[in-house]
């Protein structure tokens, strides 16, 4: 794996109306290794080191989901688990981060996770930025999942 590019949006920009941070990331040969495949000791490890994952809802709109994302159907992908990360490492260094996308691609995949600001256009449709991320209002599809 391998990060190519990381960018930094401090304001409104062509991804949100909120600061936003992009990763472009080469996942290698770990673009065949969802979660699952890399068994218990991975997901295991990834969230004794990050507990606050538990709280992360995804695509099912809850406390836990996550998690689920993480052991179910054979796993979820690893670039997917890299958002989650960055969303979460961010919140463990007080930046309320609520917001997650990962679009695919054959090798590499981009993330951008943002936190609205009470200054900012979005934060009118938000309100204030929630504290974690199960405690946002669930969209038509769920953040983070995409």
């Amino acid at each position: 794996m391998k990060i190519l590019e990381t960018s930094v949006f401090r304001g409104p920009n062509i991804y949100a109306l909120f600061p936003v941070i992009r990763h472009v990331v080469d996942l290698g040969v770990l673009e065949d290794w969802p979660s699952a495949k890399l068994g218990d000791g991975f997901v295991g490890g990834l969230l004794e080191a990050l507990p606050g994952l538990h709280e992360h809802g995804c695509s099912y709109g809850e406390p836990g989901g996550f998690v689920r994302r993480l052991r179910e159907d054979g796993g979820t992908w690893l670039g997917h688990v890299w958002e989650h990360m960055a969303i979460e490492l961010q919140n463990v260094a007080s930046a309320e981060v609520t917001f997650g996308k990962t679009p695919g691609a054959p090798t590499s995949i981009s993330t951008r996770s943002a936190t609205p600001s009470s200054s900012s256009p979005s934060a009118a449709r938000w309100g204030r930025a929630p504290p974690r991320w199960s405690r946002l209002p669930a969209p038509a599809t769920s953040p983070g999942c995409g």
